[in-house]
């Protein structure tokens, strides 16, 4: 059974009800160079409504744009946006904001401007990063200049990012923070070992 499904949301609605919600953000994301929104409605497992209610009720309250659907499925809704230079998505929610980089070798790297549960872990090609002050701006600027480390390293990074890339970026970030290695990491592992 798969934990998380992601699908685009193309109900002109709900769009706009997302981007209405997080106005501000956008504003500031374009003015750093991002643009090309997607919607994207994160659908969680069967029942999924029963076991996470209290969770359902805090991201309701705190702003967020969440529904139940299906067979009682959590559903969440959230502004994607892509850098004009083609390798960092923004993901936008009422925490604040999380910018990912895939590279060619399968690491990903995530900087919020909020504090993140998720830690750095080599093992999984994760590196994760975040700066509770200096807003946006500052978190961009990090993230960029993480990037440019990490392309020095001899990694390259994953260029042009679209929505296949953005649903396997928040998969991948998905499994990290709950524990889960994705399977063709652990087959790499196997082969390198």
């Amino acid at each position: 059974m798969k934990f998380t499904t992601y699908d685009e949301v193309l109900k002109d609605s709900i769009a706009l009800n997302v981007q209405g919600r997080f106005s501000d953000e956008l504003q500031q994301l374009h003015a750093l160079g991002f643009n090309e929104e997607f919607y994207l409605r994160e659908t969680a497992f069967p029942f999924s409504a029963l076991l996470l209610f209290p969770i359902l009720v805090l991201m309701h309250f705190a702003g967020e744009r969440v529904s139940v659907g299906g067979l009682l499925q959590v559903m969440s809704y959230s502004p994607h946006v892509i850098h004009e230079n083609g390798y960092v998505c923004g993901v936008i929610t009422k925490l604040g904001v999380r910018y990912m980089s895939m590279f060619d070798d399968g690491t990903l790297l995530s900087t919020t401007t909020y504090h993140s549960s998720s830690s750095s872990n080599p093992d999984k090609r994760f590196i994760s990063q975040y700066f509770l002050s200096g807003g946006i701006e500052l978190a961009w600027k990090q993230h960029v200049q993480r990037v440019d480390t990490l392309t020095g390293e001899g990694r390259s990074v994953i260029v042009p990012i679209g929505m296949k890339d953005l649903t396997r970026m928040e998969k991948r970030y998905n499994q990290i923070i709950l524990g889960f290695m994705p399977d063709d990491l652990k087959e790499k592992r196997k082969n390198h070992e």
